[in-house]
């Protein structure tokens, strides 16, 4: 596996994760996403900011499943 980008190293991605972020507070049925893209794509830096860092009201729950 590579190894992962530090949380704090992600930068210039606030207004992807803003976005992330008000999907998912939508109600259930229209608020889940899929995040596909190829690899080295910030793919996992993203969550692990999201998950370091989480909106009020949410619990992050991180599983990586490969």
């Amino acid at each position: 596996m590579a190894k992962q980008i530090d949380p704090k190293n992600v930068v210039d991605r606030d207004h992807l994760i803003n976005r992330i972020w008000r999907q998912l507070q939508k109600p259930p049925e229209q608020g889940a996403l899929r995040c596909t893209a190829e690899r080295r794509i910030d793919k996992t830096a993203i969550m692990n900011e999201m998950a370091t860092e989480p909106m009020d009201g949410f619990d992050v729950l991180f599983c990586e499943v490969e």
